[in-house]
């Protein structure tokens, strides 16, 4: 989903990223569920570049 380009610029294959996310999101049966499962993903999100900006 994440490559670097010919020129070493990151890129994002969003589609499949959104495909991948829109699967985890299928699972939710309820609204809290989807709300839980938001929030999980983005404290997973925060705390990865969090540790990645510390590593720099």
């Amino acid at each position: 989903m994440l490559e670097r380009n010919e020129k070493g610029k990151l890129s994002l294959k969003s589609l499949d990223l959104e495909i991948f996310i829109g699967d985890l999101f299928a699972k939710c049966s309820t609204e809290e569920e989807i709300d839980w499962l938001q929030e999980q993903l983005q404290s997973c999100v925060e705390c990865s570049a969090e540790e990645r900006l510390e590593e720099l």
